[in-house]
């Protein structure tokens, strides 16, 4: 049977009764390929083998194969079809799958596999993620702490100015008392000298 894949190469297998029969090697049949070509083909392979490193197509090859095989004896009666090449999906033979008797060594692979992967560090992200909480929850309660000391500081001050503005204000009572007492004096003075002045003025 001989097909033509994507590649337009010709692919040939062939069956007997007794099954497959593996293709002879090719290279044992270019110089049966020579004597069957025409002349200017002939030419045209002398010509390249004046190239370095030449060597046929593999179409000349796979027509020398085909041409052997024809005229092996065989495959005289033998009929050849041409067929399309179609691509098999790959099998899913090859795959191998766990085998064991015991009943529960598959669920125990299905529950290992249903597992989540890396419980250990989903673990060790909690541990530190309840710690990071607990540290931002100890900085809170200092936090709340140094505010509660700095707003009773703040009180303190603020009893320290009204005492002070108490005090000021008392000193300003002082302050008045005595420019009235000082007014009162010189009005006296003023009063005393006048008598004085009379009475000089008399006598």
């Amino acid at each position: 049977m001989a097909f033509v894949n994507s590649n337009h190469y010709v692919v040939l297998h062939f069956k007997n009764v007794n099954g497959s029969i593996p293709a002879p090697p090719i290279d044992n049949d270019l110089k049966l390929f020579q004597k069957l070509m025409p002349s200017d083909a002939s030419s045209l392979s002398s010509k390249k083998k004046q190239s370095p490193n030449w060597l046929p197509s593999e179409e000349e090859q796979l027509a020398v194969l085909w041409i052997h095989v024809s005229e092996q004896p065989e495959f005289e009666k033998k009929d050849v079809v041409m067929q399309p090449f179609v691509s098999s999906p790959p099998s899913s033979e090859g795959i191998k799958r766990p085998e064991s008797s015991d009943p529960g060594a598959l669920t125990s692979i299905t529950t290992t596999s249903s597992q989540p992967i890396g419980s250990k560090a989903a673990k060790r992200q909690h541990l530190s993620n309840l710690k990071l909480d607990e540290d931002k929850n100890i900085q809170a309660q200092e936090f709340n702490t140094i505010s509660k000391q700095q707003l009773l500081v703040i009180q303190e001050g603020n009893e320290i100015l009204k005492e002070k503005n108490e005090l000021q204000k008392k000193q300003l009572k002082i302050e008045e008392e005595k420019l009235i007492i000082e007014k009162e004096h010189h009005a006296s003075e003023v009063m005393i000298s006048r008598t004085l002045t009379v009475w000089k003025f008399l006598s």
